[in-house]
């Protein structure tokens, strides 16, 4: 995974705000989803059914997460919640990202 290049970035700034580049990422069944996180612990939790295959566990200690979107994912709009440990906090952000299944 390491020569792979992320699809989702997500950033915390000093206030504590989470940004995601792209905010909305859209994709296809069979394709795999790379986030990356400033080298901070993060966590990704869907709000429903996950529409991936995890690649590991859906938390880590500073470094990639990955999965791999189901075959027989139904084509929708998936929510996520995020969780980040930054400066000695950990910030939460519900629900704003999607990842968006394409046929």
């Amino acid at each position: 995974m390491a020569d792979e290049k992320p699809n989702i970035q997500i950033e915390v700034d000093p206030d504590g705000n989470m940004k995601y580049y792209p905010k909305e990422f859209h994709t296809k069944r069979g394709k795999k989803i790379i986030w990356t996180c400033d080298n901070h612990p993060f966590a990704v939790q869907f709000l429903n059914i996950s529409p991936l295959e995890w690649t590991g566990p859906q938390h880590n200690n500073g470094g990639v997460l990955a999965g791999t979107v189901k075959n027989n994912t139904k084509f929708d709009t998936y929510m996520y919640a995020c969780a980040v440990y930054a400066s000695g906090q950990v910030y939460l952000d519900a629900a704003c990202p999607a990842i968006i299944i394409d046929p």
